[in-house]
């Protein structure tokens, strides 16, 4: 049962999509669907996880928690392996929903594989059918999933061959079908709580983001769907969000270690002729190895580092290794180094605090001011922003957060290799990306939301909750998150049976360890 009188929610999520493109599609394309909902919106702007990436964005908004209680923080895991559902010990704002017996359909919901078991319908995206077949729940909706599924490698076929009218169509096809799929789901379950993420309106961009009439292209394909939705949810509260927006692709590899080299606070070993051959080296294999190999490389050389903590113990001897600390980079002397970048990503800093003489804090600062002064060969910043860790990210692993967490330009991609240059070229296979771009849709309309001036920024983790309390249930005291104020419902809290998921979890992996 629910804890107040049940109302229908409706969450779409628009993966990638920043109020830039849906002012650009609104104003260009033939798009009265989505005008519409954006004029009958309340507006805000979501604000993504740094990195800016579906994973570990989607985890926070689906769970209500940062990354630094779910341990989450790119697609790959510190031991080389893609994070699945498996790795989300947290609940979800299904299991939270399903403890109240509300009916659901969710569908095309990302990092969610294996599916879970919900009070209804659950269909995972996944990158192979094959590989990944535990991607629909019940079984007794295998042909809603096998349906929602069944073009997929025709799109990855028509990738390999590029930016084309064909890989266009094969975008706009396979995101036909998800939606009439969809549909079919909301007339024989005529759900509670209904949940479809439009993953593709991120792929389209990946390889079309310089090609504004092909992208709204796709959204007037797009727009009569959404309209045969919004009519199905009609009496629905409707959420529509995005995990993170878009911006052009890389150009330019930012090798801040470099940085930190020259302002002294990183050392490489030897004298002048070793510091060069490192830089040589260091060089030579960003032009010709690959960073599979390279990763490879670093593994084998933590392995043989017995002093450092195992993949299944953090620093501090609790859960598991999440942000890989790269203290082990070949060339540098790590008994003079007091910063250097430390996760393979590029997102953060860590300082090695045994080598401080003074405050860290104020070397923190220090360093802060200092890389956010680098320009980028565009002449602008090569880093729009940085804050201490624990202001980004806090909780069970904010032990592992880097002490800086800071965005690069959209231009560049941060490495940790030491190549004697600031920033050397970077080919890459897309038009466009978005580990750096923080901000994405926000819009909510229906017959409880009687908020009319813009809410600001939204956190991702602040979704679940608002779900939730859209539904007339109580939010969790668990949560990061708070409710955005949509509602004249007053916010109260509640616990949830489920909550003993995360206790059962955090107990198998003490057991695995013993």
């Amino acid at each position: 049962m629910t804890d107040h009188e049940s109302t229908a929610v409706t969450l779409i999520g628009l993966d990638g999509v920043s109020w830039a493109l849906i002012d650009d599609v609104t104003t260009h394309a033939d798009v009265p669907v989505l005008s519409s909902l954006v004029d009958e919106s309340v507006h805000g702007t979501t604000t993504s996880t740094i990195p800016s990436l579906t994973c570990p964005a989607l985890p926070t908004l689906y769970t209500g928690k940062n990354p630094g209680n779910l341990g989450i923080f790119d697609f790959v895991k510190p031991d080389g392996s893609l994070v699945d559902y498996t790795d989300v010990t947290e609940p979800a704002v299904w299991d939270y929903l399903s403890d109240r017996d509300v009916s659901m359909v969710v569908g095309a919901m990302r990092t969610t594989h294996p599916a879970p078991r919900i009070n209804g319908v659950f269909i995972s995206d996944v990158l192979s059918t094959a590989e990944e077949p535990d991607y629909v729940t019940p079984e007794t909706a295998r042909e809603y999933g096998d349906r929602f599924h069944e073009q997929r490698e025709l799109l990855e076929a028509a990738k390999k061959e590029g930016p084309s009218p064909a890989l266009l169509d094969a975008f706009i096809e396979m995101n036909n079908t998800r939606s009439d799929v969809f549909l079919a789901l909301l007339d024989e379950y005529d759900p509670d709580f209904a949940l479809l993420w439009f993953g593709l309106s991120d792929g389209v961009q990946h390889y079309f983001w310089d090609d504004p009439e092909s992208l709204r292209t796709f959204f007037e394909a797009f727009d009569d769907r959404l309209g045969r939705i919004l009519d199905a949810r009609s009496e629905s509260n409707v959420v529509v969000v995005g995990d993170h927006g878009f911006g052009p692709a890389t150009k330019y590899r930012f090798h801040l270690n470099d940085v930190l080299h020259e302002g002294g606070y990183l050392t490489l070993q030897g004298g002048v002729a070793r510091a060069a051959a490192t830089k040589l080296s260091y060089r030579l294999s960003e032009l010709y190895l690959d960073d599979r190999w390279k990763r490879r490389a670093l593994d084998l050389v933590n392995r043989f580092k017995r002093d450092e903590p195992t993949d299944t113990e953090s620093s501090s001897g609790r859960d598991r290794t999440v942000v890989s600390p790269l203290n082990t980079i070949p060339g540098i002397d790590w008994s003079e180094t007091v910063a250097h970048v430390s996760t393979r990503k590029g997102w953060g800093i860590n300082l090695v605090e045994e080598n401080i003489d003074g405050d860290p804090d104020e070397l923190r600062d220090e360093i802060i001011e200092y890389i956010t002064q680098v320009t980028a060969p565009n002449g602008a910043p090569a880093i729009k922003d940085a804050w201490p860790g624990e202001e980004i990210y806090w909780g069970r692993y904010g032990d592992q957060v880097p002490d800086i967490v800071y965005l690069a330009h959209d231009e560049l991609r941060v490495r940790p290799s030491v190549v004697g240059k600031r920033f050397t070229r970077h080919a890459s296979s897309y038009v466009g990306t978005h580990e750096s771009a923080r901000e994405a849709v926000f819009m909510a309309r229906g017959p409880d939301v009687v908020r009319e001036e813009p809410v600001g920024a939204v956190e991702l983790y602040d979704i679940a909750p608002t779900l939730i309390h859209l539904t007339g249930n109580r939010i969790p005291e668990t949560l990061d998150g708070e409710v955005v104020d949509l509602t004249s419902r007053p916010v109260t809290h509640g616990q949830y049976h489920t909550e003993r998921y995360r206790i059962r979890n955090g107990l198998r992996a003490v057991s695995e360890r013993l």
